[in-house]
């Protein structure tokens, strides 16, 4: 017999490659067939064929993503990584890029807060689409910088966070402070009054909220 040549007319639903037709989405697949014929033949009358490609119930996937552990904003950036049932190309999106930002599979920290971090599958003609997200909170010192104090007065500063996973702050500071002054734990409150002058000095102050801990070097004259 002559060999057939066979296309398809609707190539966003169906391709063929020697004679082999693949599915890539839901829809109406036509073939067109056609045979020139030779020196004893006459052309053939062309053929279309026309069938449904998986227009019934698509197959669900499950997409696998881990929960990310709270971060703080010195991190700068995480990986993250799932997988689907179908396995199937997974991509990631973030729905609050103020906070967080995503470049493939790398999530960069913008500012301290709340990251929410969608995984998605498109799905084809065989898997319906899905999508996971998770979240998780982004920790900070916002404090920038600390007043000047004088000897014998009265001083008062609240050290503040953003980003935490609870209401509960621990607050530390890894040097002695200025003499007279004390840091409050609980509430991040410098107070007392200093009795010796002295320069700018540095201090590296921690805040330890839901599990993870931020520090910044502030200092005080």
């Amino acid at each position: 017999g002559l060999a057939v040549s066979v296309i398809s007319l609707t190539t966003s639903v169906c391709t063929i490659s020697a004679n082999v037709v693949t599915h890539i989405a839901t829809g109406t697949c036509q073939l067109y067939a056609t045979q020139a014929g030779n020196v004893n033949y006459g052309p053939a009358a062309p053929v279309t064929v026309t069938y449904l490609v998986n227009t019934g119930a698509l197959t669900a996937q499950t997409l696998t993503f881990a929960q990310p552990a709270n971060q703080t904003l010195a991190t700068a950036s995480l990986s993250v990584s799932a997988t689907s049932s179908a396995s199937l190309a997974v991509t990631f999106s973030s729905s609050t890029t103020s906070i967080c930002t995503v470049s493939s599979t790398t999530v960069s920290f913008v500012a301290a807060g709340y990251c929410t971090i969608t995984a998605s599958q498109a799905g084809n003609s065989t898997y319906a689409s899905a999508s996971l997200s998770r979240s998780f909170y982004i920790l900070s010192i916002t404090t920038n910088s600390l007043p000047d104090g004088s000897v014998g007065g009265a001083y008062s500063q609240t050290l503040a966070e953003y980003g935490g996973a609870t209401g509960t702050n621990a607050w530390t500071v890894a040097t002695t402070l200025p003499a007279g002054l004390a840091l409050d734990g609980a509430t991040g409150v410098i107070s007392g009054t200093p009795t010796t002058a002295q320069s700018a000095t540095s201090y590296t102050f921690t805040v330890t909220n839901g599990g993870i801990s931020a520090t910044k070097s502030l200092s005080i004259t």
